[in-house]
C-alpha cells in the first residue's frame, strides 16, 4: 500500500469512527451507510463529479461544500451533530444528512490529498470533469468508507 493508500484509508477509518461516535441519530447512521454502500458503484460508472452533484441535489449544495472548507472532520460531522446548524444548510432529516456528511467527506478528502482544489461546489465540478488524479483519490476513499461503514455502523 502506498502512503496516499495509507492516508486514504487512515482518513476513512477516522471518519467513520467519528461518525460512530459523533451522530447519535441512527437514522442518520444508517442513511450514511446506504450512501457509503450504493454512491461508490455510481462513481465507478458515471465519475465522481456526478456523485458530487447527486449528494449535493439530494441535501444541499451549502451542506456538501463544507467539505471544501473543513480543516477537521468534525467541521462535517456538525452536520450530525447541530440541528440548528443542519437547519440552516437545508438539510430536512435524516437522508439529507447521510448525503451531506457522504459527498463533504468526498470534497475533503480530495482537497486533503491536493487532488482539488476549489471553493464553491460550481468550481469543484468543473474541476473534477477530466481529473483523472481526482477520480483515483474519490474512488479509494469511496471504497474505504463503504468497507468501514460495513464493519461499524450496523442495522
Amino acid at each position: 500500500m502506498s502512503a496516499w493508500e495509507k492516508r486514504l484509508a487512515e482518513l476513512a477509518l477516522e471518519a467513520v469512527e467519528k461518525i460512530c461516535t459523533e451522530c447519535k441519530d441512527q437514522d442518520k447512521l444508517k442513511s450514511f451507510k446506504s450512501r457509503a454502500r450504493s454512491l461508490v458503484s455510481d462513481m465507478y460508472s458515471s465519475g465522481t463529479a456526478y456523485v458530487v452533484s447527486v449528494t449535493a441535489a439530494r441535501s444541499s449544495a451549502a451542506a456538501v461544500e463544507i467539505g471544501l472548507r473543513a480543516r477537521s472532520l468534525d467541521d462535517i460531522l456538525r452536520l450530525c451533530s447541530d440541528e440548528a446548524y443542519s437547519r440552516k444548510l437545508g438539510l430536512d432529516g435524516s437522508e439529507d444528512v447521510g448525503y451531506a456528511i457522504y459527498g463533504a467527506l468526498l470534497l475533503h478528502a480530495l482537497k486533503e490529498m491536493h487532488a482539488l482544489s476549489a471553493d464553491r461546489l460550481s468550481d469543484t465540478i468543473r474541476k473534477l470533469w477530466g481529473n483523472t488524479l481526482a477520480e483515483r483519490v474519490a474512488l479509494r476513499v469511496a471504497t474505504w468508507l463503504k468497507r468501514f461503514a460495513e464493519a461499524y455502523i450496523h442495522d
